[in-house]
Order: structure tokens, then sequence, then C-alpha cells
């Protein structure tokens, strides 16, 4: 019984991939298609449990399972979020469930605002720490495991994280240009090798922060409906289309794993 559902499922997600993205096209990439994702969303929430073996219903549950994990997703290192913005989106999380019965996803524009807003504010403060520079001198302590630390309070102690996560990097990198110069039998300047190695946890940290801007708001949708997915247990996935494929490529999405395969 499950298998002809998971069939019909497969179907109908076929048959809204292959119709909605041809306004997608005309618009270009960057555009959103409202339709598909409500679409998207409705079937998620009312199929999934059917066809899943997990048996779980979209309840209030599930829906907090579903934010907690689109939270880790959007910031799992904690380097951009405030406490502050956490706690406003965790607003939207007992709403997942009736959003995607209803069609109407509240969450993935609130993430997408918040976070173009804060990696532009990071961009800046990064640029900022490195022009003003890092010494070399002192030591302090940082948490590296994510899981072991909350979001910062306010500006001043992301700040704080950020100046100690541009530390150790540029210390890792120091260690491993003095390491190949004492291979190569070069002399070491300190003060030079430092700033040389400081160059490159720049050029680095500009690559990371073109490619997160590069991010769509459709992105955004993507993760939350792989969140949803995984929701239901951390082996079913939504995979979304590969923009980068041919168009009949482009039309396909899938949700994978052992509990669900849409293809």
């Amino acid at each position: 019984m499950k298998n002809s559902r998971c069939k019909l499922l497969v179907t109908l997600i076929f048959l809204i991939l292959l119709l909605s993205p041809i306004a997608v096209v005309a618009q270009g990439e960057a555009e959103v298609d409202d339709k598909r994702n409500k679409l998207i969303g409705y079937m998620l929430g009312k199929q999934l449990p059917s066809i899943h073996y997990s048996d779980k219903q979209v309840d209030d549950k599930l829906a907090q399972a579903a934010f907690d994990l689109y939270l880790k997703q959007l910031d799992f290192q904690k380097r951009f979020l405030l406490a502050k913005d956490a706690d406003y989106l965790s607003s939207y999380a007992t709403l997942i469930d009736d959003n995607l019965l209803r069609g109407t996803i509240l969450l993935p524009p609130a993430g997408y605002d918040i976070m173009v807003s804060r990696i532009d504010q990071a961009n800046r403060l990064v640029d900022m720490l490195l022009v003003d520079g890092l010494d070399a001198r002192g030591g302090a302590s940082m948490e590296t495991d994510p899981e072991k630390i909350d979001f910062a309070v306010d500006e001043a102690e992301l700040t704080q994280r950020w100046r100690l996560i541009l530390k150790a990097e540029i210390m890792n990198r120091y260690l491993d240009l003095e390491e190949e110069y004492q291979a190569e039998g070069k002399s070491i300047d300190q003060d030079a090798l430092w700033q040389e190695a400081s160059d490159r946890i720049s050029k680095r940290f500009n690559d990371f922060f073109n490619r997160l801007n590069q991010e769509t708001l459709q992105d955004h949708y993507d993760r939350f409906f792989n969140a949803v997915a995984r929701a239901f247990d951390p082996h079913t996935n939504y995979m979304a289309p590969d923009r980068k494929e041919d168009f009949d490529i482009h039309m396909r999405g899938s949700l994978e794993g052992i509990g669900a395969l849409l293809r």
C-alpha cells in the first residue's frame, strides 16, 4: 500500500516540477516560484506521513524538530545570528505544521531576510578586523564545538567570537607556512610570515562570503523542505533540482532515504 502511495506522490511531484519551473526560467534563476513551493510544502505535509515507515504525523512535535534542523542548517557554527534572531525565528516553529498543510510557508523568507543582513554585517566585520590587524602575541581559549556554545547575545560578543576565529585561522596558516619555509631552507621573518598568513586568510574568507552571497531565497526554501523531510528521520532528505544542470534535470526534485524515495 505504501509503495503505491509513494508512486502517486512521485507522479504528483514530477508534474509540479515539470510545469511550475517554466515561470521561474522566464523570470530568471533569482526568482522564486511561490506556487511550486506551496505545492511541495503541502504535499510534504499531507503525503509524507502516509508513505513514511515511521508513521510520524505533521504536528507541533514534528514542527519543532523541523525548525531545530532548519536553524542548524542556517547557522550551524553560530557565527552570524544573534540570540535575538534565533528567538525571533523560533516564533515560527509551532506554525510549521499548519503552514505546510495550508500551503503557506513563512519561515524561509524570514530566515533569508535575517541571514542576508547578518552575512553582510559579518563580512564587513571580518574585513575591518583583518585590516586593523590581529596581534600574534597573547592567547585566548575558544570553544570549537558549536553544540557547546550559544548564539552571541550582542554584536560585541559576536565581534569577539570572530576575532578569535580569525586569529586561530591565521595562526594555523602561519604554522603551515613556517613548516614550508623550514623545509625549503628559507629564512623566516615572523612579522612578514604573519602578514602573509593573514593575507591568505583574508582571501579565503573573501571567497567564503562571495559564496554565501550567492544563496537565493529558493535555496532557503529547499533547506526548509530538507529539514521537514529529515524531521521524519535522519535518512530522509529533500533533494532540490540542480540549477547548473540542463532544463530536464532542473525540473526534478527528490525525497530519498530509507523511509521514502521521491525522484
